[in-house]
């Protein structure tokens, strides 16, 4: 919509059908025909054990023509669950390029949690964008509650 400017998109309850799986994004600028704007993507994790016994931090990059991870292995044992919060600027500028900002709790199988931390920039400036879309790499997403906020142009 042409109200909103900017957007945030609140994923909770993210189960994923596949254990170790990705969940994913992708952009369209083409009205959903296709869903691969490249992307730039820096991601810093913060990770520890159950039991709070070891913990690292690490950094990783992609760019890639069509989905960028947000979610990097999922658990999907019993009770296992994702949350997503997905800032999105500027994505009816035509003259800028755009950008998605990620804060991912993932837990994994192993009961390894981890704190996901991602900028994404969307190489895109003569086009608006006009869809998202959500998936895994190997699965799919087996539940979760997704909930989309427009913020108003003020």
């Amino acid at each position: 919509s042409g109200a909103y400017e900017n957007f945030l998109v609140v994923i909770n309850g993210l189960t994923l059908s596949d254990d170790d799986d990705q969940f994913r994004v992708a952009v369209s600028i083409d009205a959903g025909s296709n869903y691969n704007a490249q992307t730039y993507r820096a991601t810093n994790e913060v990770e520890m054990t159950q039991s709070g016994s070891t913990g690292t931090n690490s950094a990783s990059a992609q760019s890639v023509s069509g989905s960028t991870s947000l979610v990097g292995a999922g658990g999907n044992n019993s009770g296992n669950a994702q949350a997503v919060m997905l800032w999105c600027f500027d994505f009816n500028s035509t003259t800028v390029k755009k950008y998605m900002y990620a804060e991912v709790m993932e837990e994994q199988h192993n009961l390894i949690y981890k704190k996901r931390s991602s900028i994404i920039n969307i190489a895109e400036k003569n086009a608006a964008i006009d869809g998202l879309q959500f998936g895994c790499n190997a699965g799919n997403v087996a539940k979760g509650k997704f909930r989309v906020y427009g913020i108003n142009k003020g």
